[in-house]
């Protein structure tokens, strides 16, 4: 992605870090900040290890519940806290992806629905304590798995449960999509997004 936004004369720039380490992921936000000089939208998407994410609510082994609450919320937590500085500064935004398996108990959906539960919380948390810095907050629940770009890659995924529908669907570039739209309009908290945005990043901003 980097490379191919470069190629478009957009400075891009990534730091690879691990979510579960909160000094280095502290210090990610913090080298891209003063890399760019702001931060403008600050996005975190990290589910956890989704090929792992679901089964029966009492068979779930403690240590795997915290490897997901972890990634869902602790690291969520920790990139907030570093950001907070310069999204206050630029009056910037924060957006969040989860899923709908914070608010419906799924069957066979309960180690990543609590943590997408506990997320929503938090952002509520985050959402009250920005109201007057004027940072925008947001939560993006994605309803359904969105179709990867490369169609060998997204037969071969392994992050679905069992018997999940892969066939022609919305994509990960829709769900994208919805993230810019609501960064630049704000006119909403929180967008379920699903199989009726399908088509929406091809759509002319404005129109939908």
């Amino acid at each position: 992605m980097i490379e191919d936004l470069q190629s478009e004369g957009i400075d891009a720039h990534g730091v690879a870090a691990d979510a579960h380490d909160e000094h280095v992921l502290s210090a990610a936000v913090t080298e891209l900040a003063d890399r760019f000089g702001r931060i403008d939208v600050l996005h975190h998407a990290v589910p956890g290890p989704l090929g792992r994410g679901f089964g029966p609510a009492l068979d779930i082994p403690a240590g795997l519940m915290r490897t997901f609450l972890e990634a869902r919320v602790v690291s969520a937590l920790v990139a907030s806290q570093a950001s907070a500085p310069f999204l206050r500064r630029s009056k910037g935004a924060l957006l969040f992806t989860s899923g709908t398996a914070g608010q419906v108990a799924h069957p066979q959906t309960g180690i990543v629905g609590v943590p997408q539960a506990a997320l929503r919380m938090l952002v509520e948390h985050l959402r009250q304590e920005f109201s007057s810095d004027a940072v925008f907050v947001g939560l993006i629940p994605v309803d359904g798995v969105p179709a990867y770009r490369d169609p060998r890659a997204d037969a071969e995924r392994t992050d679905t449960g069992a018997g999940v529908p892969l066939g022609d669907r919305f994509t990960a570039a829709d769900v994208a999509e919805a993230h810019f739209r609501m960064a630049r309009a704000r006119d909403r908290e929180e967008w379920v997004v699903g199989e009726k945005e399908r088509g929406l990043a091809d759509t002319p901003f404005g129109s939908a």
